[in-house]
Order: structure tokens, then sequence, then C-alpha cells
């Protein structure tokens, strides 16, 4: 272990991810954070012999913050390390972070690992001869190169409910997404059902709610400051998504993946969306009136 003076001052009071014993955390980190939304400017790989860790700067050039994910990455051979690495470069390269390697010795990736890089660490890093992200690009495997499969990477991430922008209403039934997709959803779009045909006053089923609603020429709900065109699209919006979701739900068994499931609660929590910002026909001042 290696031991630093009694001046913790010149530690550089970092931000750390990932074990450096076990590669798959340190690639789940890498997913994981950029899975969340968090922008990388920049970022270097960090390279000793053939161990590797990554030090990405989540600021801006000018003020940077600096996140390490630790030395769970190899290369030189066929196995866990070396992919972990391949993948982890090609998510950075797709969302067009290009780090430049340095190589270091092991004692800074041996502090790294312990969370206690110093400033003078920083320093050598940032000022260092770097190696282009061309050559970086070099420790890629060939399934991995994102020109050949642009896809791939993107693929591979996470797929958390988007809870930053989900509405309220669906806060019970997207705690229980990801051990029952099929209830929550199935029971997303009947509470949709049953707030709309609350609001108008009626006890027609399905779809033929959304119809009373919003079409026709006198519709009981409008959202102001749109055309009626844009109104005839929403209206069919919320009556497609029930032909093509909802009823085939409601009928058989659906087998999905776990992002066609997901892409289903986005188009289920746009329809909540839409929903809360209608208004009742009678207070509206809007093209829809017209």
């Amino acid at each position: 272990m290696i031991r630093l003076s009694g001046d913790y001052s010149e530690l550089a009071g970092i931000q750390y991810l990932g074990r450096a014993d076990i590669t798959a955390s340190c690639l789940k980190a890498m997913r994981l954070l950029i899975a969340a939304g968090e922008r990388i400017d920049s970022g270097f790989l960090l390279s000793s012999g053939n161990t590797h860790a990554f030090l990405l700067n989540m600021g801006e050039p000018d003020y940077p913050d600096w996140l390490a994910i630790k030395a769970g990455f190899s290369s030189g051979y066929s196995g866990e390390g070396p992919r972990s690495l391949s993948e982890a470069i090609a998510l950075l390269f797709t969302f067009g972070v290009y780090p430049n390697e340095v190589k270091v010795d092991r004692d800074l990736l041996q502090r790294l690992d312990q969370s206690a890089l110093t400033h003078k660490d920083m320093a050598f890093i940032t000022t260092a001869r770097h190696i282009s992200a061309t050559e970086v690009a070099m420790y890629m495997w060939d399934e991995h190169v994102t020109t050949k499969n642009p896809g791939r990477s993107l693929q591979a991430l996470p797929t958390p409910v988007p809870w930053g922008a989900l509405d309220h209403r669906l806060k019970d039934l997207a705690n229980r997404f990801d051990e029952d997709p099929d209830y929550a959803l199935m029971a997303g779009f009947r509470r949709l059902e049953d707030l709309v045909r609350e609001r108008i006053g009626t006890d027609v089923a399905e779809s033929k709610v959304f119809v009373q609603a919003f079409s026709g020429d006198k519709p009981k709900l409008v959202w102001p400051g749109i055309s009626n065109a844009e109104r005839i699209a929403r209206s069919n919006l919320f009556v497609g998504a029930y032909g093509a979701f909802r009823n085939p739900r409601a009928h058989k068994e659906q087998r999905q993946d776990r992002a066609t499931q997901l892409s289903e609660l986005h188009v289920l929590n746009m329809l909540y969306r839409l929903e809360s910002t209608a208004i009742e026909q009678h207070s509206s001042n809007s093209d829809a009136d017209r």
C-alpha cells in the first residue's frame, strides 16, 4: 500500500469510481456515468504497462472537475480486461470524447486505486507528453469500432426509468417497473383513462374517452396556444397509443426487451404530460376554439 505523509493537503480531492480489482465494476461505472447524462469535456487514458485507468474532466477546459475510474482495465491479451478497455474507449468516442494517453508509473496508478491522487500527480498528468486519441483507438477491438457498429455502445448502456421527466402520477407504478413492467404499463394506461373520464364526466371506455375529450369540432379539453391541426394530431396520438400499445397488452402476453418496454413508458408518460396541460374548452382562448 502507498502511504502518504501526514499532510493531507497534498491530496487532489477528486472523485473516484470503480474497483481496481474488478474490471466489470470499472466498465459499469463508465456506463452509469454516461447514462446518467453527466457531461464529459475531455479525458486521459492513464497507462502503466498493460494496466489502465481513466481520468475524466467533468467540468470546463479552464475549470476542470476531475473524476477517475480506477485501473480495472488491461491490454495485451484476449480477456475481460482488454475487452472492457475497448468498450470503454468506444463509449467515450460515441459521445465525442477522445482521450489522450499518458504513460504513468505503477505508484501513480496505485495511488489512484486508493483514491489518493495528489496535486503533484495531477500536475504531471496534465503536463506530461500526451499520446493522441488516434493511437488510443488502437486498443479497440474491431467489434467495438464505432464506424463499423455505431449503435453497439448505446445498446450496452443501462436503461433506467426517466425519473426527472416522469409525471408524478406515474411514480408509484414506475417504482414497480423493474419487477413487473407489464403491470406498470397496463395500470398506467387504465389510470390515464380514468383521469380523463372523470374530467369530462363520461362512462365510455378505452380510446373512446379520448375521442370525446380531444376530438371533434367542440372538444371538451383543449390545449391553449396551439393550432387546430396540432390539437387534432395530439388527439390522434392518444387514440393511436391505445391502439398500438394498450390494446395489444390487454389481449395477449407481450414478449419485449427492456428497451422496448421503457420506450412504451416514455410514450405513456408523454400522454400524461399532455393531459396535465389540457384545459376545459370554455376556459380556452386558443385557436382550437375557432
